[in-house]
C-alpha cells in the first residue's frame, strides 16, 4: 500500500438499541462476523466471530457486548483490522 492509497484499513461496526420496556424480558442483539476464503468466497465461512470469541489471528474481535441495551454509548462494537487480515481471506460478512 503506497501513501496515496485510500484503502480501508480498519472497520468498526457499532450497534445500539432501545432497552425493552419495564417488566418485559431484555432484548439482546449480537453482532457476528463470518470470514470466507478467497478460494471459496461464497461457500461455508472459514470461521465466525461472535460473543466471547475472536478470529484466530486476532484481526476481528468484539470490543463491547450488551445483553440488554441499557449501556451508555454503543451496545455492541466489533472491530475488523483489514490491513492485518491474511490475504487468503476474500470476504468478511457482518
Amino acid at each position: 500500500m503506497n501513501g496515496l492509497s485510500k484503502g480501508i484499513r480498519k472497520v468498526e461496526v457499532a450497534l445500539k438499541w432501545d432497552p425493552s420496556p419495564a417488566g418485559q424480558p431484555a432484548t439482546d442483539l449480537d453482532v457476528v462476523a463470518a470470514t470466507y476464503l478467497a478460494s471459496d468466497p461464497h461457500g461455508d465461512p472459514a470461521y465466525v466471530v461472535h460473543f466471547d470469541s475472536r478470529s484466530p489471528d486476532g484481526t476481528i474481535y468484539l470490543n463491547r457486548d450488551s445483553k440488554d441495551g441499557k449501556g451508555f454509548g454503543w451496545d455492541e462494537v466489533l472491530t475488523v483490522e483489514l490491513e492485518r487480515l491474511d490475504p487468503r481471506y476474500a470476504r468478511v460478512v457482518v
